[in-house]
This record gives structure tokens, sequence and C-alpha cells, in this order.
């Protein structure tokens, strides 16, 4: 049987890993669902590898399960029309270059997929 799976990559920022969780984020129901899943405690967002962490956990499940293949997907910033970064409407960032580090690394993930600059832009 051949399933078709992609996999987000999550991070708080840590070890100047490029990727952002907004404090809101970081207080919702996913992502404390996510860390409990992940089997990693509450103030694993306190850790200075705690990006390193969440990825080696989700590698680690991809790893242990039936599957063959995962490509992995980064989440790109929101932009104002300047092309600066609109932190004010950014829940999370996962960083193309961190993204892309993990799928070189990791066997059964030799694919990772970068977001489109279009899809990130915030109309309105």
């Amino acid at each position: 049987m051949i399933y078709d799976l992609h996999v987000h990559i999550a991070g708080i920022g840590s070890g100047e890993s490029g990727n952002c969780l907004s404090p809101a984020f970081q207080r919702r129901y996913a992502f404390r669902r996510l860390v409990h899943y992940l089997k990693l405690p509450p103030e694993v967002i306190t850790w200075p590898d705690c990006d390193k962490q969440i990825a080696r956990r989700i590698l680690d499940w991809v790893d242990g399960s039936m599957v063959d293949r995962a490509v992995l997907l980064a989440f790109d910033a929101a932009y104002n029309e300047d092309g600066t970064r609109d932190h004010g409407h950014m829940l999370m960032v996962t960083d193309n270059d961190f993204v892309a580090d993990l799928a070189a690394t990791h066997e059964k993930n030799p694919v990772w997929s970068k977001p489109s600059p279009i899809s990130a832009r915030r109309r309105g």
C-alpha cells in the first residue's frame, strides 16, 4: 500500500534555527498536544535545543512507522507589502535551511518542500 504523507516541522527558534513560534501559538491546545504526543515535557520550549528535540522526535516517529518516505514541509513567514516580515500575523515559521538540513540527513525524508512566497503573502 502506498501512503502520501507530508510532515510539518516546527520550532521556536532555538539554536539559531531560523524557526519561530509565536507566544500565542505556544499557548494553543494544538501545540501543547503535539508536545505531549512527542513525549516531551511542557518546558521543552525553554531548552536551548528545543527545535532539534522536536524535529528528532518527529523524525523518530517517521522512522518507526510503516511509511517508506515522507516529504518535510517548511512554513514561510507572512510578509508586508514592502517585503518585510509581518510578525503580527505570523503564528509559525520553519526555516527552509533547517528543513533542508533535516531532509539531507534522514533517509526516509529525501525530499523537502519550500513554501511558495506567493502563498505566504498576507492579502488585504
